[in-house]
């Protein structure tokens, strides 16, 4: 963590939480990861929440992936 708590504006806590609950309840239930890695920080005037892990990843090929500026993947709605 590379934020203190105080830095971070009391409604987006509770996103943060959700998001990484949300992220870990996938993990455990689709991934079959062993290790997981998570990171907040803030760079500039955003919060930054990375949560990876080590399990077999996620197969998609019914949606067109697209490269998102932020090196993750975006999947249209």
């Amino acid at each position: 963590m590379d934020i203190q708590e105080k830095d971070i504006p009391d409604p987006l806590k509770t996103v943060i939480y959700r998001v990484l609950q949300e992220a870990m309840h996938n993990i455990v239930k689709h991934s079959n990861a062993d290790f997981v890695s998570i990171s907040l920080k803030q760079t500039g005037d955003r919060i930054e929440l990375l949560v990876r892990d080590n399990g077999r990843g996620l197969t998609c090929r019914k949606h067109s992936r697209m490269k998102t500026p932020e090196k993750g993947w975006a999947f249209p709605a």
